[in-house]
């Protein structure tokens, strides 16, 4: 085993047992700069008041996946929180969100030249190239963004930046540790304080009402 694995390993360990032993998340945060090149946190560019933050979710049932929902949070001119979904519960929606987000985007970077759309690991990113092909639209627009490098992976700045215990680095964890390690920090701003808006859109739900997505009546009503 080489080395530097090895240390990894032992660095890794120990934050498991710090964890069994205080009840809380530890973790460390590595170095910014690793063999001469940016990563980690040194790979986030300089905020902009246009930012964007994007997830997508789809459907791999639907013959050939269907992603149904493009969803963008951003902040208005005043800096208040807004979300911006676009649904397509179709193959021929599914065209149709996919061309209003990316001229959502378009409209935004030309408005904020120095923003970018951040999001959580490799799946928006590679949706995005499968819809261009598919669809045969919005090449340029996809192209230009990729080039530019303006969609920013941050499952990749965190996978660099920080070091945890046996747990996967999924968005929850990262909240977890960050509500621990900054005072004061609070669960206000996550899906936690939001999950009684959507509760009667459950599938399995009988309180559900006609705020509820359609996509969930058509799939489990």
């Amino acid at each position: 085993m080489a080395g530097q694995t090895l240390e990894k390993l032992v660095h890794q360990a120990a934050l498991q047992l710090q964890g069994r032993e205080t009840g809380q998340p530890h973790h460390e945060v590595l170095a910014p700069n690793q063999d001469g090149s940016p990563r980690g946190f040194a790979r986030l560019p300089e905020p902009s008041p246009g930012d964007m933050f994007f997830d997508m979710e789809g459907d791999p049932l639907e013959e050939g996946g269907l992603e149904y929902l493009f969803g963008i949070y951003q902040f208005d001119e005043q800096g208040e929180p807004l979300f911006s979904p676009f649904w397509g519960h179709d193959r021929t929606a599914e065209k149709k969100a996919f061309e209003a987000f990316m001229a959502h985007v378009a409209q935004r970077l030309q408005e904020y030249p120095n923003a970018h759309i951040y999001h959580y690991a490799h799946y928006e990113q590679t949706a995005l190239k499968k819809l261009m092909y598919l669809h045969g639209t919005r090449e340029t627009e996809v192209d230009n963004l990729l080039r530019q490098g303006k969609l920013v992976d941050l499952y990749k700045v965190v996978r660099e930046a920080l070091r945890v215990g046996d747990r996967p680095l999924k968005p929850a964890v990262i909240r977890e540790i960050t509500l621990h390690a900054i005072p004061g920090s609070t669960e206000s701003g996550s899906i936690k304080a939001h999950r009684p808006r959507w509760a009667p859109c459950r599938p399995n739900s009988s309180a559900a009402t006609p705020s509820c997505n359609p996509l969930f009546r058509k799939r489990y009503g």
